[in-house]
């Protein structure tokens, strides 16, 4: 193992002070005097050394953890890599790590929350984790955002809390307004049957329910016919495949629908496999002419005459804006709700 130079270690090959390396490398340029030619040395081996500060040290000198928590539903586990990767790499640039903590259940939150807690971290960015009854811990987290900066991602169910989210109305409004423009006149949404829950119980499907607003929005201004599908999803929504099931069962639904649309509106790339492998196994489909638009990208790229363009999701963007917000909040500034565009990728 490499022993990781110290302080010390530099102030005795300067041959200087250890207070005066300390200031040097800590940029305290008005603690101790200090040459330019004594301060070029020191910083010349500190490089050569691969010289990194210690953490502990720094964080007890400046009353701060250096850690953000987040906690992320399982729900969207086919996000978390782009995600992690962006907010991670804003937060090496502060010298700030994460702990990261997955929840499948508002009682895995809470006691995710609680570790946080007791790991003192600087900051949370949460995805609350929300049932048929609501989301039971936002009012606890609303109450943490007093004492501790919080932004939410993907939600908007803690009241007075900064949230980052995906402008799902518009993804699907935008993606129905483009197949118009290439010529569709009769467009599907194909969702899941649980869309309307978000009714009675606020937060639930919300990114489903605005992702159909944005649809009939598109379709009214049109004039053209409503063509909704919708299909059964898992009870357990954080396992992969929740979708894909009853999307295959009821893709013979929506290829077979009265109005034969010729164009498919999907939010869910399982939704897409669905009809895609329905497709692949029935022959009378050879010469089936399909446009198709979902979010994330599918198991497939054509299949006969059927074409699929996707709804691209700058998660990648969303983690690095999201470490940016929860730093604001901690150096005493203001962090702005944000919902991020799609790109229709062809």
């Amino acid at each position: 193992m490499i022993k990781r130079a110290t302080i010390k270690d530099i102030a005795k090959e300067a041959g200087v002070s250890h207070p005066l390396v300390s200031t040097v490398l800590n940029g305290r340029k008005n603690s101790i005097k200090c040459s330019d030619e004594t301060r070029r040395r020191i910083l010349k081996i500190a490089k050569r050394r691969d010289y990194k500060p210690s953490i502990s040290a720094r964080s007890l000198r400046r009353q701060k953890s250096y850690l953000i928590g987040i906690l992320f539903s399982s729900v969207n586990y086919s996000i978390m890599s782009d995600f992690f990767h962006g907010f991670q790499k804003q937060l090496s640039k502060q010298g700030y790590s994460p702990v990261i903590f997955v929840h499948n259940s508002p009682e895995e939150e809470y006691e995710y929350l609680q570790r946080c807690i007791e790991r003192e971290v600087d900051g949370l960015i949460v995805n609350s984790a929300v049932t048929n009854e609501g989301t039971p811990n936002k009012e606890t987290i609303a109450k943490l955002s007093a004492k501790i900066p919080i932004v939410e991602i993907f939600g908007c169910e803690v009241d007075g809390v900064a949230s980052l989210t995906l402008d799902y109305y518009s993804g699907a409004l935008n993606a129905t307004k483009y197949l118009i423009k290439e010529g569709h006149e009769k467009i599907a949404l194909y969702t899941h049957n649980r869309v309307h829950m978000h009714e009675n119980v606020p937060g639930l499907f919300f990114n489903a329910a605005r992702y159909q607003q944005g649809y009939l929005q598109a379709i009214k201004e049109a004039g053209l016919p409503e063509i909704l599908v919708t299909h059964s999803i898992s009870d357990d929504l954080s396992t992969e495949g929740y979708c894909f099931d009853g999307a295959y069962q009821s893709a013979g639904t929506i290829l077979e629908h009265p109005e034969k649309p010729t164009a498919i509106l999907c939010m869910d790339r399982e939704e897409v496999d669905g009809i895609m492998f329905h497709l692949g196994q029935n022959d009378d489909y050879k010469n089936r002419k399909v446009h198709i638009i979902s979010m994330l990208t599918s198991s497939y790229s054509r299949i006969g005459q059927c074409k699929i363009s996707t709804l691209a999701l700058p998660i990648f963007t969303m983690g690095m804006e999201a470490a940016n917000s929860i730093f604001n909040l901690i150096n005493g500034q203001e962090s702005e709700d944000c919902a991020f565009a799609f790109r229709i990728i062809e």
